[in-house]
Protein backbone atom coordinates (compact mmCIF):
# COMPACT_ATOMS: atom_id res chain seq x y z
CA UNK A 1 0.00 0.00 0.00
CA UNK A 2 1.78 3.27 -1.11
CA UNK A 3 2.29 5.72 1.60
CA UNK A 4 -0.43 8.41 0.20
CA UNK A 5 -2.88 6.02 0.52
CA UNK A 6 -2.14 4.45 3.93
CA UNK A 7 -2.09 8.60 5.05
CA UNK A 8 -5.48 8.91 3.62
CA UNK A 9 -6.76 5.99 4.90
CA UNK A 10 -5.29 6.57 8.40
CA UNK A 11 -7.24 10.30 8.23
CA UNK A 12 -10.84 9.03 6.72
CA UNK A 13 -10.23 6.36 10.32
CA UNK A 14 -9.46 9.04 12.40
CA UNK A 15 -12.31 11.81 11.18
CA UNK A 16 -14.81 9.07 12.07
CA UNK A 17 -13.38 8.30 15.17
CA UNK A 18 -13.70 12.34 16.30
CA UNK A 19 -16.91 12.30 14.60
CA UNK A 20 -16.96 14.01 11.02
CA UNK A 21 -20.09 10.79 10.31
CA UNK A 22 -17.41 9.32 8.25
CA UNK A 23 -15.68 10.38 4.78
CA UNK A 24 -17.41 9.90 1.01
CA UNK A 25 -13.52 9.74 0.11
CA UNK A 26 -10.27 9.65 1.74
CA UNK A 27 -8.96 12.71 1.51
CA UNK A 28 -7.37 15.19 3.74
CA UNK A 29 -9.46 18.33 5.17
CA UNK A 30 -9.05 21.50 4.07
CA UNK A 31 -10.86 24.63 4.49
CA UNK A 32 -10.27 27.64 2.15
CA UNK A 33 -10.00 30.95 3.04
CA UNK A 34 -13.14 32.94 3.82
CA UNK A 35 -12.47 36.73 3.95
CA UNK A 36 -15.78 38.70 5.31
CA UNK A 37 -14.49 42.01 5.71
CA UNK A 38 -13.69 41.27 9.46
CA UNK A 39 -11.65 38.69 10.73
CA UNK A 40 -8.73 38.22 8.29
CA UNK A 41 -8.80 34.40 7.89
CA UNK A 42 -6.16 31.98 6.43
CA UNK A 43 -7.27 28.84 4.55
CA UNK A 44 -6.15 25.55 6.73
CA UNK A 45 -5.87 22.00 6.20
CA UNK A 46 -4.60 18.69 8.61
CA UNK A 47 -1.16 18.03 7.66
CA UNK A 48 -0.69 14.94 5.10
CA UNK A 49 2.10 13.11 6.78
CA UNK A 50 2.47 12.02 9.12
CA UNK A 51 -1.27 10.91 9.63
CA UNK A 52 -3.57 13.16 11.15
CA UNK A 53 -4.52 12.21 14.84
CA UNK A 54 -8.12 12.75 16.73
CA UNK A 55 -7.22 16.22 18.15
CA UNK A 56 -6.17 18.15 14.58
CA UNK A 57 -9.44 16.97 13.33
CA UNK A 58 -10.84 18.04 15.91
CA UNK A 59 -9.15 21.51 15.74
CA UNK A 60 -9.80 21.53 12.14
CA UNK A 61 -13.57 20.89 12.37
CA UNK A 62 -14.09 23.26 15.58
CA UNK A 63 -12.07 26.16 13.26
CA UNK A 64 -14.38 25.30 10.68
CA UNK A 65 -17.30 25.56 12.18
CA UNK A 66 -16.43 28.76 13.42
CA UNK A 67 -15.60 30.11 10.43
CA UNK A 68 -18.62 29.36 8.85
CA UNK A 69 -21.08 30.77 11.56
CA UNK A 70 -19.49 33.51 11.81
CA UNK A 71 -19.74 33.85 7.95
CA UNK A 72 -23.32 32.93 8.17
CA UNK A 73 -23.83 36.00 10.93
CA UNK A 74 -21.54 38.55 9.06
CA UNK A 75 -22.07 38.38 5.38
CA UNK A 76 -23.69 40.81 3.57
CA UNK A 77 -22.97 43.29 6.45
CA UNK A 78 -23.01 46.49 4.59
CA UNK A 79 -20.39 48.87 4.57
CA UNK A 80 -22.01 51.84 6.41
CA UNK A 81 -23.67 49.18 8.96
CA UNK A 82 -23.87 51.22 12.51
CA UNK A 83 -23.74 49.49 15.87
CA UNK A 84 -27.35 48.45 16.32
CA UNK A 85 -26.90 46.39 12.97
CA UNK A 86 -23.23 44.63 13.87
CA UNK A 87 -24.76 43.77 17.56
CA UNK A 88 -27.22 41.98 16.06
CA UNK A 89 -25.52 40.17 14.33
CA UNK A 90 -22.99 39.14 16.82
CA UNK A 91 -25.11 37.70 18.94
CA UNK A 92 -26.38 35.57 16.63
CA UNK A 93 -22.67 34.22 16.32
CA UNK A 94 -22.24 33.66 20.00
CA UNK A 95 -25.19 31.88 20.12
CA UNK A 96 -23.54 29.37 18.26
CA UNK A 97 -20.79 29.73 20.60
CA UNK A 98 -23.05 29.50 23.60
CA UNK A 99 -24.31 26.34 21.94
CA UNK A 100 -20.86 24.46 22.07
CA UNK A 101 -20.76 22.47 25.25
CA UNK A 102 -17.06 21.47 26.54
CA UNK A 103 -17.65 17.52 25.51
CA UNK A 104 -18.21 19.08 21.89
CA UNK A 105 -14.54 20.24 21.97
CA UNK A 106 -13.23 17.99 24.09
CA UNK A 107 -11.07 16.20 21.64
CA UNK A 108 -9.55 19.49 20.26
CA UNK A 109 -5.83 20.28 22.12
CA UNK A 110 -5.57 21.69 25.48
CA UNK A 111 -4.95 25.29 24.55
CA UNK A 112 -7.73 25.16 21.88
CA UNK A 113 -10.25 23.60 24.94
CA UNK A 114 -8.83 26.28 27.78
CA UNK A 115 -8.73 29.18 25.19
CA UNK A 116 -12.73 28.33 23.51
CA UNK A 117 -14.65 29.87 26.89
CA UNK A 118 -12.16 32.81 26.84
CA UNK A 119 -12.86 33.51 23.31
CA UNK A 120 -16.77 33.55 23.64
CA UNK A 121 -16.77 35.69 26.85
CA UNK A 122 -14.29 38.01 25.27
CA UNK A 123 -16.69 38.58 22.18
CA UNK A 124 -19.77 39.42 24.78
CA UNK A 125 -17.56 42.01 25.87
CA UNK A 126 -17.43 43.46 22.33
CA UNK A 127 -21.19 43.04 22.29
CA UNK A 128 -21.62 44.81 25.58
CA UNK A 129 -19.37 47.72 24.60
CA UNK A 130 -20.14 48.31 20.52
CA UNK A 131 -23.65 48.10 21.95
CA UNK A 132 -23.00 51.35 24.06
CA UNK A 133 -22.38 53.24 21.03
CA UNK A 134 -24.56 55.85 19.05
CA UNK A 135 -25.53 55.73 15.27
CA UNK A 136 -22.72 57.12 13.52
CA UNK A 137 -23.10 58.63 9.70
CA UNK A 138 -21.74 56.87 7.05
CA UNK A 139 -18.94 54.08 6.87
CA UNK A 140 -16.55 55.48 9.86
CA UNK A 141 -18.12 52.62 12.14
CA UNK A 142 -17.58 49.93 10.14
CA UNK A 143 -13.68 51.03 8.45
CA UNK A 144 -13.36 51.65 12.37
CA UNK A 145 -14.22 47.96 13.41
CA UNK A 146 -12.29 46.60 10.50
CA UNK A 147 -9.54 48.08 11.42
CA UNK A 148 -9.92 47.12 14.69
CA UNK A 149 -9.92 43.44 13.70
CA UNK A 150 -7.05 43.69 12.03
CA UNK A 151 -5.29 44.61 15.55
CA UNK A 152 -4.77 48.35 14.19
CA UNK A 153 -6.58 49.38 17.70
CA UNK A 154 -4.36 52.45 18.44
CA UNK A 155 -5.99 54.52 15.91
CA UNK A 156 -9.33 54.39 16.42
CA UNK A 157 -8.76 54.09 20.59
CA UNK A 158 -9.68 57.47 21.55
CA UNK A 159 -12.82 57.42 19.48
CA UNK A 160 -14.00 54.03 20.32
CA UNK A 161 -12.93 54.50 24.20
CA UNK A 162 -10.90 52.02 26.45
CA UNK A 163 -13.45 49.71 27.39
CA UNK A 164 -14.21 48.60 23.14
CA UNK A 165 -11.09 49.15 22.27
CA UNK A 166 -9.61 46.46 25.49
CA UNK A 167 -12.60 44.25 24.43
CA UNK A 168 -11.76 43.73 20.83
CA UNK A 169 -7.93 43.69 21.94
CA UNK A 170 -9.16 40.49 24.17
CA UNK A 171 -11.56 39.02 21.29
CA UNK A 172 -9.15 38.87 18.65
CA UNK A 173 -5.95 37.84 20.74
CA UNK A 174 -7.83 35.09 22.12
CA UNK A 175 -9.02 33.87 18.40
CA UNK A 176 -5.32 34.27 17.50
CA UNK A 177 -4.55 32.16 19.94
CA UNK A 178 -7.02 29.38 19.31
CA UNK A 179 -5.58 29.47 15.95
CA UNK A 180 -2.08 29.12 17.00
CA UNK A 181 -3.12 26.11 19.18
CA UNK A 182 -4.64 24.41 15.72
CA UNK A 183 -1.28 25.34 14.52
CA UNK A 184 0.82 23.66 17.16
CA UNK A 185 -0.88 20.60 17.47
CA UNK A 186 -0.39 20.30 13.16
CA UNK A 187 -2.81 22.11 11.17
CA UNK A 188 -1.21 24.28 8.16
CA UNK A 189 -2.16 27.97 7.30
CA UNK A 190 -2.05 29.06 4.25
CA UNK A 191 -2.72 32.53 2.27
CA UNK A 192 -5.13 32.62 -0.43
CA UNK A 193 -3.75 31.73 -4.15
Amino acid sequence: MSQVVRGSLCVAVAAAVVGLGGCKKAEIPTSAPNPTGLRKEKGYRVRAEPPATPDQLAAFNLLDEDKQKFKEAMDGLPADAQAPEYTKRMRKYVEYLDSKKPDEYAACPPDMKAEFPKYRDACKKVIKYVGMRPDEEGTEFMTALKDMYSRDFEKHAPKFGKDLTDAMKDMTRSYLKLVTAAETAGLEFFDSP
